[in-house]
């Protein structure tokens, strides 16, 4: 939205609109990089060139979505080959954006089988031949590659040759996606292994028994045990008949030479037992709380003149707890345990230890109570507890017919008390029986006062019973009533005050108390009703409306016309009435109390007036009181906007005055359509709504009660003002750019469609019918509107605009090169008549200009024989160049490095060998190299960073650079030999002058001036590969440096001076 605000006009009622700025989309490319990876590395770092950010956007905004069906998923590539890749960009509301499609290039992986050495036995043929496959990816497995193998070592399926070493074998299938390497692998055959094992052998202390045996396992190519001769030898025998002590002795085995095993023979064990003995303990019995420890045993199985003196038993049992307390009822084990015997392997029994109950005897103690009152509280005696129990273990249950419930007794008496004890497994209980004696319970009735009116007989008389216990209810009380205040059922006494007693029924559980009550008689009620009666606002009040009637009440044998005369007639107030002073006879419009009052009093009765109603009805207005006699309308507003609705004069009735009354609605405003305000301009042709005002507090009305009303042909809709907006343009010699145009302004939902801007020639900025710019100038012009029906509904103004038509710029480089500066030939990059407009011609020739040192000069460019400096206009055209002349005056031609002769080229600078032995890390030094990884790298303040490893690939006319994935380390070779080298070098991203120097290792590219230091900074989002790759076939083709003798390079981001 536009607003607008004026200043202060005392003159004026000024109105302003709501305009409209409208902004179109910018333009936005996507340029997406070509991308090289390996078959099974998937590399998604894709990069992409962002041109036409403008308004201060920056790349933040633009989120790349990249898509190619080389990359099978964010592991896996596809086939070796090339892929589109697309690019998506998020939605930019503000831009149009436009994007390339760029190629993926996989090239094929490499893969190696690693057979392993394989060791089998004379006489064993294994072909379970293992191999280590490395280098598969993408997600190939194993599966995909069948080996096949072959060796000497094996003369059949079951037969091996002789000992020795044999070669390996292994052939590979076809694979698509790989360049597969093999290795060959050994076949060892070894002598066969033979174990003798010799069995452990058990006997009892002074039993001789040599009857050894063995198992002879590994006798193959047709040998058996007959070639075996064995002997035993041990320590566990002091002779044929006599052992030694018992204990285990070795038994070693003697085998024969055998020439084709190798043998190996164990240690057996000779064991030596002892004898066995055994002790039966007996059970015993004893009571709960009693400890006997008088065991005894029998002792079986002494041997060799022992008796039982040498045997010392000891016993322990659960079932006593201590010396004096025993474990609860039931039975427990006896443990017996022996001394050390050293002779005797000892086996004992497990005896039982029972333990019985003891008596234990509960007395109850006899209890009273009242009835309805149950008491719990039972109390009883325990006698037995022995063993440390006291009365804690003993749970007592009480029940007794006395008590129905926990709130609720039986009929006065005597009961029997039962007692239950909780189950005691370590005693026998024994209880007695009690009694429960029940006593009367006290009962009050007391009867309320009560209240009636004089010729009214209520006998419901009513009592507050106190005392009901047990559960018992009023339904068991039976109550009758007397009283002198009823003389009988239908007629009372005289009005005061009388007695009411009270007698009850036979309660054999209660003893009962009543009390006296008071019976009261009072006046009877009388209700007169007043009447009603209404008039209309303004106008006074009719009294001949007023009366009155006899509503309720009338009784013991009065009429209306005896009341009439002790009444003696009736004095009436009207609150709705006023007197006629300043005109007023009524209050505002409602209903208001017209009330009454006898001249007289009523002595047998209690009188009550109802109040009638004086109403008061609206004032009805007609037309003709609102309508403005002189035609003029009663609402006006401009076409599309809707203004204040303003009010109608009504003067009232009742002394009121004058009213002002809104303006709520008119057929001037549109009810229907997207955006729509207002119908279309015309005076006094469309109905206005008039409203009451909330000020007349509802005292007014129109015809039928109305609070609104519509009067047709009183209301008007005045024009609006349009104006156009139409932008200024700049553009450059020779491009024609045109305008767009935008209207502020527009209202009631008009649309900005079909509108025809005429803008004529621009105020002659363009010729040709708007297809040639004129020269560089600024040109005003003026814009047209029409094309829409609408358009009658505006006050149409503006459309005024700038064309401002700029220099075209030209931009080239001049590289100038000789061994003078009296024979320089200069060339020119790029062309500069191929940048002018319309195949327009400048003549350009060139001069040197200041030295920069080191047989370097600046350029100046003379266009049509004037010298200009880079920024100058010249006509429509302005001119931006750089220049170098470079002075070679003996520069020798791609010198070859040879360490065992060290040369020395002066180019812009020089090298030298130091002859050093040249090391390995950094790449395989093979003659005559075509391709190579390298290790790239960035150096800047001081620190060095990895840009990657790259496979590059030197072809006569061009290096390319290819990312590998992997990551080698910094070169550490000696630094052998210096060549240094300056020249101009091109990317995408311009022209810029570096220096490259070669140490016999390493290749290090540095930048000369600021400019060619922003060429890195461009290049470096993407690695600098473009710059590295033009800077190494520099190297390459003019400083004489082959792919074999680099190991490293390195890009500089600190200029040389």
């Amino acid at each position: 939205d536009i607003t607008t605000s004026v200043n202060e006009l005392k003159n004026y009622d000024v109105r302003t609109n709501t305009a409209k700025l409208h902004i179109n989309k910018a333009a936005l490319f996507v340029n997406t990089d070509d991308k090289t990876t390996t078959y099974g590395t998937v590399d998604k770092a894709f990069t992409s060139d962002i041109q036409g950010l403008t308004n201060g956007d920056d790349a933040s905004i633009v989120n790349l979505t990249y898509a190619t069906k080389g990359y099978l998923s964010d592991t896996k590539t596809n086939d070796v080959g090339d892929y589109d890749i697309t690019t998506s960009v998020n939605e930019l509301k503000n831009y149009d954006v436009k994007t390339n499609t760029a190629k993926l290039h996989i090239n094929k992986a490499a893969l190696f089988v690693n057979t392993d050495d394989k060791t089998t036995t004379y006489g064993t043929v294994d072909k379970a031949f293992t191999s280590d496959i490395q280098g598969l990816t993408n997600g190939d497995d194993a599966s995909i590659v069948n080996l096949t193998y072959a060796t000497k070592g094996y003369l059949s399926d079951t037969k091996t040759n002789d000992v020795g070493d044999y070669d390996i074998n292994t052939g590979v299938n076809e694979l698509k996606n790989y360049d597969v390497k093999t290795n060959t692998a050994k076949l060892h055959i070894n002598k066969a292994a033979l174990f003798v094992n010799t069995d452990d052998k058990t006997t009892t202390y002074g039993t001789v028994d040599k009857a050894f045996t063995s198992d002879i396992q590994g006798l193959t190519n047709g040998d058996d045990a007959s070639i075996v001769n064995l002997t035993y030898a041990t320590k566990g025998y002091l002779s044929d008949t006599k052992t030694n002590d018992v204990g285990d002795y070795d038994i070693n085995t003697s085998v024969n030479e055998l020439k084709n095993y190798d043998v190996k023979t164990n240690t057996a064990k000779l064991h030596i037992n002892k004898a066995a003995l055994f002790v039966n303990t007996d059970d015993k019995t004893t009571t709960y709380g009693t400890v006997d420890k008088a065991f005894t045993s029998d002792i079986q199985g002494l041997t060799n003149g022992d008796d039982a003196s040498i045997v010392n038993l000891t016993y322990a049992t659960k079932g006593y707890l201590s010396n004096t307390k025993t474990n609860d009822v039931g039975d427990y084990d006896i443990n017996t345990s022996v001394n050390e015997l050293k002779n005797y392997d000892v086996k004992t029994n497990t005896a039982k230890l029972h333990i019985n109950k003891a008596a234990l005897f509960v007395n109850t103690d006899d209890k009273t109570t009242t009835y309805g009152t149950v008491d719990k509280a039972f109390t009883s005696d325990i006698q037995g507890l022995t063993n440390g129990d006291d009365a804690s273990i003993v749970n007592l249950t009480y029940a007794t017919k006395g008590y129905l419930s926990d709130t609720k007794t039986n009929d006065v008496g005597d009961y029997d008390i039962t007692t239950s004890v909780n189950e005691l497994k370590n005693y026998d209980v024994k209880t007695n029986t009690a009694k429960l004696h029940i006593n009367k319970a006290a009962l009050f009735v007391n009867t309320d006062d009560k209240t009636t009116t004089y010729g009214t007989v209520d006998k419901a008389f009513t009592s507050d019973i106190q005392g009901l216990t047990n559960g018992d209810d009023a339904s068991i009380v039976n109550l009758t009533y007397a009283t002198k205040g009823y003389l009988s059922n239908t007629k009372t006494n005289d009005v005061g005050d009388y007695d009411i007693t009270t007698s009850v029924n036979e309660l054999k559980n209660y003893d009962v108390k009543t009390n006296t009550a008071n019976l009261h008689i009072k006046q009877a009620d009388l209700t007169i009703q007043i009447g009603n009666a209404s008039t209309v606002y303004g106008t006074k009040f009719d009294e001949s409306q007023y009366g009155y009637k006899y509503k309720s009440g009338i009784t013991n044998g009065d009429t209306k016309a005896t009341l009439d005369a002790a009444l003696g007639g009736m004095n009436y107030t009207n609150d709705a009435a006023l007197d006629g002073t300043n005109g007023k006879w009524t209050k505002g419009v409602g209903d208001y109390d017209l009330k009454g009052k006898g001249v007289n009093n009523l002595t047998n009765y209690k009188v009550t007036y109802l109040n009638g109603t004086a109403t008061v009805t609206p004032y009805t207005i007609t037309e003709e009181e609102i309508v403005n006699p002189d035609g003029s309308p009663l609402y006006t507003t401009k076409y599309g906007q809707k203004d204040a609705f303003g009010t109608a004069t009504f003067t009232g009735v009742n002394g009121d005055g004058t009213y002002e009354l809104a303006i709520t609605d008119s057929s001037a405003l549109a009810t229907a359509g997207a955006g729509k305000v207002t119908q279309d301009v015309g005076k006094n042709i469309y109905d206005t709504t008039v409203e009451l005002s909330e000020a007349m507090n509802g005292n007014y009305q129109f015809a039928d009660g109305a609070t609104s009303k519509t009067f047709e042909k009183t209301a008007s809709v005045t024009p609006a003002e349009l104006t156009i907006k139409t932008k200024d343009v700049e553009t450059e010699y020779g491009t024609v750019k045109t305008t767009t145009s935008e209207v502020e302004g527009l209202v009631n939902g008009d649309l900005p469609t079909g509108f025809i801007y005429d803008y004529g020639d621009y105020g002659g900025a363009y010729l040709d019918s708007n297809t040639k710019t004129n020269d560089v100038n600024t040109y005003h012009f003026g814009t047209k509107l029409s094309g829409a029906e609408f358009l009658k509904n505006y006050t149409i103004t503006g459309g005024e605009a700038d064309v401002k038509i700029d220099p075209k710029d030209v931009t080239f480089f001049v590289s100038g090169t000789g061994n003078t500066l009296d024979d320089i030939t200069y060339t020119v990059d790029p062309d500069i008549d191929a940048q002018l407009a319309y195949g327009e011609h400048v003549d350009a020739d060139y001069t040197p200009g200041n030295t920069l040192g080191d047989n370097q000069y600046g350029v100046v460019a003379h266009i049509n024989g004037t010298p200009i400096i880079s920024g100058d206009v010249a006509g429509n055209y302005r001119y931006n160049y750089g220049g170098l002349i470079t002075l070679s005056p003996t520069v020798p031609t791609k010198p070859d490095i040879d360490p065992h002769n060290p040369s020395n080229l002066d180019g812009s600078g020089s090298w030298t060998s130091n002859m050093g032995k040249h090391g390995v890390p950094g790449v395989e030094r093979v003659a005559g190299l075509a391709s190579a990884e390298l290790p790239f790298f960035k150096v800047e303040a001081g620190q060095v960073s990895h840009y990657g490893t790259y496979d590059v690939a030197a072809d006569p006319d061009k290096v390319r650079l290819e990312p590998t994935g992997k990551r080698l380390p910094e070169p550490n070779q000696p630094k052998t030999q210096y060549r240094e080298y300056t020249k101009a070098l091109t990317t995408t991203d311009g022209t810029g002058m570096f220096r490259m120097v070669y140490d016999g290792s390493t290749f290090n590219i540095t930048p000369v001036d600021d400019g060619a230091l922003a060429l890195m900074r461009m290049g470096d989002v993407k690695n600098n590969v473009e710059l590295s790759a033009e800077a190494l076939h520099a190297g390459f083709s003019e400083m004489g440096i082959l792919l074999e003798d680099l190991d490293g390079v390195y890009v500089h981001f600190d200029t040389m001076a």
